[in-house]
C-alpha cells in the first residue's frame, strides 16, 4: 500500500515539473557573427536567405553615402559637369574624424569623380558636394533622401544628412538598406563605380595628374571570393558596418551587417555567410514554361481538338541543397465535348518544403463543339419522348406513301 501510494505521488511530481518545462527554441543555422545584425537577400529573386535582427534599429554611418550617390546619379543628368568643394561643403566636418576623398578647398571635380570619391573611399566632402549640386541645400536634398526611402519601402528608416555623420534621428536598419542596396544594383553606372578597385580622378588644382582613389571594400577585403563592391561605414555609435554585393553559387547577393566591434568582423562575416550560403543553397528551375504540363485529349469533338498546357511562366529560386521540390497538378486527361470558353480545367502547384511557390488556375481560352454523332446520341439519350414521336411521324409518312403509291398503281 505504502509502495503503491510512493508511486503515485512520484507520478504527480514528474507530471507537475514537466509542466514547467521550457521549450528550447531551435537555433538559427547561421555561422557565429562578428556582427549583430544581419540581413542576407538574394538580387534576382529577392529572397531572404538568411536574417538576424535585420528589422531592428541601426545607425547606418557611412552607409548612408549609398542613397547619396543614387539620387545624384539619377537628379544629375550630365556627369561630367563640375562641383566646388567649398566651404560650404567641408564646414559640417570641421572638427570631427570624418573619412574624406582628398579634395582640397575650392577644388572643382566633376560629378562622376565625386560619385567615385563617394562610394570607394567613402569621401565625405564628395557626399556633400553631390548633395549641394542637386538640391541646392542639405536640408532640400535630405527631404529627396528620404522622399526615396518611403518610395523603396524604407519603412523603419530617417535620414538627416548626406553622409552618415552620427545623429540620434538618423537611423535605419539592415534590411532597409538591403532594400536600397538591391534598387541600387539595377542602375548600370552605380555597379559599374561600386565594383571598381581603382579610379584615378580627373585632373584639380590640388592634384594636377588626377586624385588615385581605392575602394575600402575591394582593397581591404581582398581575397574574399565573391565580393564584387559594396560600401563600408563606421561610428563609434554604428559600430563597423557593411553593405555588400557579391556572387556565390551563380546567385547575386547582398550582405548587409552592422554593428560589429573590430575593425575584420565585417570581413569575417562576409567570408563566414557567403560559404554558409555556398553549402546550403543552390539556385534551382523550380517552374519551367517550356515543360508541358498535361495533355488533354477532347473527345467526341467535331474537330480533333488536343489541349497542350504550360504555365504561364518560370520560376527560378534559391532552394536548400536538402529540400525537396513537390509539383500538385489537377488537370484532366480527358475531357467530354461540348465545352464552353471559360471552362475551369484545373490548377497548378509547386511547393518547396511545404511551401507553395507558385499557382496558377487554367480555364478553356475557346468553345469546342460536339461532332454530330454525338450530339444524336445525347439528343436520344435525353429526349427519347421526342424521339419516339419522330419516328412515328416517319412512319406514319413512309406508311402513306406506300398506300398512297399502291391506290394509283389500281
Amino acid at each position: 500500500m505504502v509502495k503503491k501510494i510512493l508511486f503515485t505521488w512520484l507520478i504527480m511530481i514528474g507530471i507537475l515539473f514537466s509542466s514547467f518545462q521550457i521549450p528550447i527554441q531551435a537555433v538559427e543555422p547561421y555561422p557565429e557573427l562578428n556582427s549583430a545584425f544581419m540581413y542576407l537577400m538574394d538580387l534576382d529573386t529577392n529572397q531572404v536567405l538568411a536574417s538576424v535582427r535585420s528589422q531592428e534599429k541601426i545607425y547606418p554611418a557611412s552607409m548612408t553615402k549609398i542613397m547619396t550617390a543614387i539620387l545624384a546619379i539619377e537628379k544629375i543628368d550630365h556627369l561630367e559637369e563640375r562641383v566646388v568643394i567649398d566651404e560650404e561643403v567641408v564646414s559640417p566636418f570641421a572638427g570631427i574624424d570624418a573619412s574624406l576623398a582628398g579634395y582640397a578647398l575650392y577644388d572643382n571635380p566633376s560629378v562622376l569623380d565625386c560619385l567615385y570619391g563617394t562610394l570607394l573611399p567613402s569621401g565625405a566632402e564628395c557626399a556633400d558636394a553631390l548633395a549641394l549640386h542637386v538640391s541646392g541645400s542639405y536640408d532640400s536634398f535630405v527631404d529627396l533622401m528620404n522622399q526615396k526611402a518611403k518610395e523603396l519601402g524604407m519603412n523603419q528608416t530617417h535620414f538627416m544628412n548626406p553622409t552618415g555623420l552620427h545623429q540620434e534621428e538618423h537611423y535605419s536598419t539592415c534590411e532597409d538598406i538591403g532594400k536600397l542596396l538591391s534598387y541600387c544594383a539595377k542602375n548600370a553606372t552605380f555597379m559599374k563605380i561600386i565594383t571598381t578597385k581603382e579610379y584615378l580622378a580627373s585632373p584639380v588644382a590640388s592634384a594636377p595628374l588626377g586624385l588615385p582613389m581605392a575602394s575600402r571594400v575591394l582593397v581591404d577585403f581582398e581575397g574574399t571570393n565573391g565580393l564584387l563592391g559594396g560600401k563600408t561605414g563606421y561610428t563609434p555609435d554604428a559600430g563597423r558596418c557593411l553593405a555588400s554585393i557579391g556572387e556565390v553559387n551563380g546567385m547575386k547577393v547582398i550582405l548587409v551587417t552592422a554593428f560589429s566591434g573590430f575593425v575584420e568582423g565585417p570581413l569575417l562575416d562576409i567570408s563566414s555567410m557567403y560559404n554558409w550560403t555556398k553549402n546550403n543553397y543552390e539556385k534551382k528551375l523550380v517552374v519551367d514554361a517550356t515543360k508541358p504540363l498535361r495533355t488533354i485529349t477532347v473527345e467526341e469533338s467535331k474537330v480533333e481538338e488536343v489541349l497542350t498546357l504550360y504555365p504561364s511562366s518560370s520560376l527560378t529560386m534559391d532552394c536548400m541543397k536538402d529540400g525537396y521540390i513537390k509539383e500538385d497538378i489537377h488537370l484532366p486527361e480527358t475531357l467530354l465535348a461540348p465545352l464552353e470558353e471559360g471552362y475551369e480545367l484545373g490548377s497548378y502547384r509547386v511547393y518547396v518544403d511545404n511551401q507553395v511557390v507558385y499557382e496558377e488556375s487554367f480555364t478553356l481560352d475557346h468553345s469546342i463543339q460536339q461532332n454530330n454523332l454525338a450530339m444524336i446520341r445525347d439528343f436520344m439519350k435525353t429526349k427519347p419522348h421526342l424521339v419516339i414521336f419522330y419516328i412515328s411521324v416517319i412512319v406514319l409518312l413512309i406508311t402513306f406513301i406506300r398506300s398512297f403509291i399502291h391506290s394509283n398503281s389500281k
